[in-house]
């Protein structure tokens, strides 16, 4: 189970701050790392195989292809030594987790 929580510090003459954190209480090592991306860049990811686990077979490769741009960069913590955002946040300040 993972904790997400919220700080909103309002200061005297000036907006307000906010801090956003979680905590991953996983049994199991994540191989986490930071990892950043730069804004305007181009991505392509297929899918894992759900049935195997593994990366994914041609048949399954060719219905669940995705690419798209990003328009921002972001900052992100990966899994398994792979580069999948569990938690990030764009340079628009958008963040997910």
């Amino acid at each position: 189970m993972c904790t997400n929580f919220k700080v909103l510090a309002k200061n005297k003459g000036q907006n307000s701050n906010v801090v956003i954190g979680r905590s991953m209480e996983f049994s199991l090592f994540m191989g986490s790392k930071l990892y950043f991306r730069k804004a305007n860049r181009d991505f392509k990811q297929c899918l894992y195989d759900p049935y195997t686990n593994k990366k994914a077979s041609e048949e399954i490769a060719d219905k669940f292809q995705f690419e798209w741009h990003g328009k921002y960069g972001f900052v992100a913590m990966s899994a398994f030594n792979e580069e999948i955002a569990t938690d990030g946040i764009n340079t628009e300040g958008l963040y997910v987790v």
